[in-house]
């Protein structure tokens, strides 16, 4: 289990990274690897000018939704009804890049590192051709 502080807009919201967590986000959202594989996807696509339409794509409900759950497991006694006022009050781009943070940081701990990583690869890739 971790604690995981999202900063959202300029408030924070305190959330726990569990495998429950990442199991009630797979029944009732996408399954984590999924939504992570697919926004790569989304990512390296849009980068080489390419359209993909991805197999997931995040909405009203799903963002709220993956911030309660989250949220949920940190402070039970928090509701959706303030997860989505929550939303309200910072805008849902600010929201959607804390629920892509969240799920990044259920698939790799220290996604700053593994997203530098990748990027070097992706250079060294790129230099020799």
């Amino acid at each position: 289990m971790r604690k995981l502080i999202l900063q959202i807009g300029d408030r924070e919201l305190v959330t726990k990274i569990t495998f429950a967590v990442a199991s009630e986000l797979s029944r009732r959202v996408g399954d984590p690897l999924h939504i992570s594989r697919e926004m790569a996807k989304e990512q390296h696509f849009s980068e080489l000018g390419i359209a993909y339409k991805s197999s997931f794509e995040w909405n009203v409900e799903n963002i709220v939704e993956t911030l309660f759950i989250a949220a949920k497991a940190a402070d039970p006694t928090i509701t959706r009804d303030e997860i989505a006022d929550l939303v309200i009050a910072v805008g849902f781009i600010h929201a959607q890049l804390a629920a892509l943070t969240l799920i990044s940081n259920i698939i790799e701990p220290n996604s700053e590192e593994l997203q530098k990583r990748v990027g070097e690869v992706q250079n060294e890739g790129s230099a020799g051709n």
